[in-house]
């Protein structure tokens, strides 16, 4: 879904296209994508570069805005996957910086933080958080907040190859300066499981500038298709980044 000035509206998405190698210059992907996108009313475009995003940006008005960066650390240890789930080591890391942190493990109390209530939890809505964070296999997904829920950060642990990551994906927040605290307790937190790359991949808040981290070049831009332009105004419409990241799960460790 993605936000409307304050109504939420349902959307399809369109990520991880792939086509046979045999069959990649025969427009067969672009015919998928326009089929794809023209079934549903909206449809989020996912991250793209290149040819793909301009092909997106042909056939949708709108660009959301997004941010992409990365950020080398030093590492503190050796990373093995099980220290990942070592949540009580996290608890009294954020609990001595100020702040809490939950896993998507805890169930119902994952959703009651972050920025979910402020998108009402309508029976579509409900659905979907239970879907992306509590069903059965969903990616391991961390929130870092401020005890009032102002102030929120949501983040996993995943590997691309040999590499282990922390993947930054969303931001609630009220004051830019409790969100920096927070992105540097993760990088404390991805240090000490063995980490040496955090990713920033943050629609609408670009908040890294200051902390040493590299944009990435080309930016990925993201889309959202409207069969009819002229229902929406393009300038009040922003989406949750849990939103439009779906094709990342697959590297996300659990």
């Amino acid at each position: 879904f993605f936000i409307y000035g304050e109504k939420i509206i349902e959307s399809g998405v369109v990520h991880d296209l792939m086509v046979d190698k045999n069959f990649r210059h025969s427009g067969g992907g672009l015919r998928l994508i326009q089929h794809g996108i023209k079934s549903n009313d909206f449809t989020i475009l996912s991250g793209s570069v290149g040819k793909l995003s301009q092909a997106y940006k042909r056939m949708c008005p709108i660009q959301i805005k997004s941010y992409w960066y990365k950020k080398i650390i030093f590492p503190r240890s050796i990373f093995l996957k099980r220290k990942i789930s070592n949540l009580d080591k996290y608890r009294k890391m954020a609990d001595d910086s100020g702040f809490k942190i939950l896993c998507n493990d805890e169930g119902h109390d994952f959703i009651k933080t972050h920025s979910f209530e402020k998108y009402n939890l309508n029976e579509q809505t409900k659905n979907f958080f239970y879907w992306r964070f509590l069903e059965k296999g969903a990616p391991k997904t961390f929130i870092i907040s401020d005890f009032k829920n102002n102030n929120s950060v949501m983040f996993v642990f995943a590997k691309k190859g040999l590499i282990p990551y922390v993947r930054i994906f969303d931001v609630h927040k009220e004051q830019d300066t409790v969100i920096l605290d927070i992105l540097k307790l993760i990088e404390k937190i991805a240090a000490s499981t063995g980490i040496t790359v955090v990713l920033y991949t943050v629609l609408n808040y670009n908040l890294v500038k200051h902390l040493g981290y590299k944009k990435y070049d080309p930016m990925p831009s993201s889309y959202i298709y409207l069969k009819n332009r002229k229902k929406i105004d393009q300038g009040i419409i922003s989406m949750p980044g849990y939103c439009s990241d779906l094709g990342f799960d697959s590297k996300s460790l659990n």
